[in-house]
């Protein structure tokens, strides 16, 4: 039977490695320990286990009577505490932190892994999970959340209050944000909903099936409903889709004084306050002024007299990675974003920003390889090869061309089969360089810069850098083989291979992204399987090429 755990106000317990009582429980077994603690006033054992490692005090606070552990827990500074929890096995951890009071649980729960998190809030009451998540910093809820199963985390959002629970799905992923909403009730949904700032609210509903959209979008106030079906109507990958229309726009009219009043008015349903604009009769932009030159202006000034004029913007239609590129080449916070009037229509904000940049570097990456851009380690598996098994297929065919390289020069890798041990390590250099280039490039592309220079001055920039290289690496592989073949012809085949694969490498790691670019495809679509084909061709051309020329010499 458990203990009664007792509350004492020693103050958190951080662990000293002198201590004489970890000394004293590092000669006890287990079992011994555990009860040795159990004796112990809490702020001593919890002093104790945290002067133990992690691995050794885990099962100590494992064996102890459930009770008196959740009040060592408490009591223990919360970094000491999630480091021993993270080694207690998930049963026990997870009655442990049922147990301890809530307050105390959310750090806890915050410090060991987020999959960890989640599957103690499972086992918890839906109430007191609520409250668990409530005391957490809602990006870290948000991330225990998103990995609870999606019925408990609908039943844990529907206990909390909308405010708390918008503010953990504005948090979440999108997609999984969606599929919680599928699974609460219709009015909870439409709730929290209603509570999120219309860019996430927009965004969460654009992934969610029809049905339940159109029920929620039916439940919500007119007012809310609108703003988010206006956000809706954009195309997800343009400043319109990405904004917001909760802006703080001030009439170019207005007094100093007045404006001031007004920021103070909406400030907490703005997105951001630090960036104001202003506007004539007609809605249109006419200026911006800072917070803090509003603040130290003439209250008695007109807004019109001390806003900047000069004010960049972007187009509703704009693509969201140039307006990305923009506010990182202005170091904006904000970007107003106009509709086709050239009325101010919202706003594009840096966190707006980050997600667009961190999204386009994944699909461009994932593009790469010939993964789907929106893949993920949660993606259905159907989607997942339906995605990946077209290019799979064409890098089955095109690499059917490098076999046929091989294929012709049979007869001289069965008189010398001492080629077919070079032949993977000239590829291999091959496809390195290439990568190397074709990475640059396309980053290049990504960031605007490739605009600033002429497509041949990239190109040969990019094969002098390969010819560079080629002569380093292939001097050395000449040595190389050189020594270990005991003939001097191999070498130089080798070395000259080496060379022209990595001149040729790099020549087409520069030009494919440009030849995709000019089909009007992405630049980073599948182009290393057609760069590593093209490499292993080249190399193996040009190395069987030059085995056949001095095959007498290499035969000798």
């Amino acid at each position: 039977m458990d203990e009664p755990r007792t509350t004492r106000s020693d103050g958190p317990a951080g662990g000293r490695p002198g201590d004489p009582s970890a000394d004293a429980v590092r000669t006890l077994s287990v079992a011994e320990a555990a009860e040795a603690c159990n004796r112990m006033p809490v702020a001593e054992a919890a002093r104790t286990l945290a002067a133990l490692p992690a691995e050794d005090g885990a099962p100590i606070l494992a064996a102890m009577a459930v009770g008196r552990a959740a009040g060592v827990l408490e009591v223990m500074a919360p970094e000491a505490g999630a480091a021993l929890l993270r080694e207690v096995e998930e049963d026990p951890a997870t009655a442990l932190l049922g147990a301890v009071d809530t307050t105390r649980s959310a750090p806890l729960v915050e410090g060991i892994s987020a999959a960890a998190g989640a599957a103690a809030l499972e086992r918890m009451s839906v109430a007191r999970a609520a409250d668990v998540l409530d005391a957490m910093a809602p990006a870290d809820a948000a991330d225990r959340l998103e990995r609870m199963r999606e019925e408990v985390a609908a039943d844990v959002l529907e206990a909390m209050s909308a405010e708390d629970a918008a503010q953990l799905l504005e948090y979440t992923q999108v997609e999984q944000g969606a599929d919680i909403l599928e699974e609460m009730e219709v009015d909870q949904a439409a709730a929290a909903v209603e509570e999120m700032a219309p860019d996430d609210a927009a965004d969460v509903l654009e992934a969610m099936d029809e049905a339940p959209r159109e029920a929620i979008v039916h439940q919500m106030e007119p007012e809310a409903a609108s703003d988010v079906e206006e956000l809706m109507e954009y195309p997800p990958d343009t400043a319109g889709g990405i904004m917001t229309t909760e802006v703080a726009a001030l009439s170019e009219t207005l007094a100093v004084r007045e404006a001031i009043d007004y920021v103070r008015r909406v400030a907490d349903e703005a997105e951001q306050v630090y960036c104001l604009y202003a506007t004539d009769a007609d809605g249109r932009l006419a200026g911006i002024v800072s917070l803090r030159q509003l603040l130290l202006s003439d209250p008695d000034a007109l807004l019109a007299d001390v806003m900047n004029r000069d004010v960049r913007s972007v187009d509703a239609a704009t693509d969201k990675e140039i307006v990305a590129r923009q506010m990182r080449h202005y170091d904006f916070l904000a970007m107003p974003v106009l509709d086709a009037d050239r009325r101010l229509a919202g706003v594009v904000t840096i966190d707006d920003v980050v997600d667009v940049i961190q999204e386009e570097n994944t699909e461009d990456v994932q593009r790469m390889v010939g993964a789907g851009a929106d893949e993920g380690i949660g993606t259905a598996w159907y989607r997942s090869v339906r995605m990946r098994l077209p290019w799979l297929v064409v890098s089955l065919f095109v690499a059917c061309l490098s076999a046929a390289v091989i294929g012709l020069h049979m007869d001289l890798i069965a008189a010398l089969p001492v080629l077919a041990v070079f032949l993977p390590v000239v590829a291999n250099q091959g496809g390195n360089a290439g990568a190397q280039a074709l990475t640059i490039v396309i980053r290049a592309m990504a960031l605007g810069e490739a605009r600033e220079q002429p497509p041949g001055e990239i190109v040969l920039r990019q094969v002098f850098v390969g010819l560079c290289n080629g002569l380093v690496v292939g001097t050395v592989a000449l040595l190389v083989a050189w020594a270990w073949s005991a003939n001097p012809s191999m070498g130089i085949a080798v070395g000259l291979a080496m060379l022209g694969t990595i001149v040729m490498a790099s020549l087409a790691g520069s030009v494919i992204p440009m030849v995709l670019r000019g089909m009007g495809l992405d630049p980073a679509q599948a182009s290393s399987i057609f760069l590593l084909t093209l490499t292993d061709m080249t190399g193996f051309a040009i190395f069987l090429g030059l085995a056949s020329a001095l095959r007498t010499l290499l035969a000798a």
